[in-house]
């Protein structure tokens, strides 16, 4: 159980590959390449405050800061705290954002991609979908000991621009994505599929998201 809230809280905050490794681009008739670098900035100090609605009725607060940048094994990373506990790892690359590994909130747990995950492309057009294929594999923070190993299938899709309005105000030309989630287990076994709508202003990051689901859970900026 603990699991799958930490899966559901990675796709709130914050992406099948070619043989299991890499990425693939759908082309797009779309003209316009949008920098998504430039609608989702990981700037250290940087953070995003929202409002929470869905599981137990709504109202509550919740976010995320880039602490700071570190070097892990050589490369410069981001270090995202998120406010109900678990710690990512991204590093802003040539071709994409990549997810390197997460902690849980308590600390005992760590969750390695390999090889790491891109979770979007830095450019993209409107149309266009990226998929991957991961294994993630979870380690006790205590021994370093391989606890579990599960596949992470990953569909992100640039759908379009809209403006849109929320607490911290009103935006035009947002960029619309939709990223879709499915993990199995050693055995095969599917435990985890979810789908997120998410709504990028240029120069702030994710306004506005909601989980694609039959338990609508919705986050809206309120402080950044």
């Amino acid at each position: 159980m603990k699991k799958l809230y930490i899966l559901l809280g990675l796709i709130i905050m914050s992406t099948f590959s070619l043989g299991g490794v890499g990425s693939i681009l759908i082309a797009s008739a779309q003209e316009s390449v949008y920098n998504l670098y430039e609608y989702r900035p990981l700037i250290p100090g940087s953070s995003w405050t929202y409002n929470a609605q869905g599981f137990s009725g709504g109202g509550q607060e919740t976010g995320e800061k880039v602490t700071k940048e570190e070097d892990l094994d050589g490369i410069s990373v981001k270090v995202i705290k998120h406010a109900a506990g678990w710690t990512d790892y991204f590093e802003e690359a040539e071709e994409g954002v990549k997810r390197h590994k997460h902690l849980s909130s308590d600390g005992k747990e760590c969750g390695v991609y390999y090889p790491p995950a891109i979770q979007y492309p830095k450019n993209m057009k409107v149309g266009e979908i990226h998929k991957r294929e991961r294994v993630l594999k979870n380690f006790s923070s205590a021994d370093d000991k391989q606890i579990g190993e599960d596949t992470e299938i990953y569909t992100f899709q640039l759908i379009g621009v809209e403006d849109v309005k929320v607490p911290y105000g009103e935006f035009t030309d947002c960029l619309k994505t939709l990223a879709e989630w499915q993990t199995y287990n050693e055995e095969g076994k599917q435990y985890f599929n979810k789908g997120l709508l998410t709504w990028d202003a240029k120069g702030v990051g994710e306004l506005l998201s909601n989980v694609v689901d039959e338990h609508p859970f919705k986050l809206r900026l309120n402080a950044h």
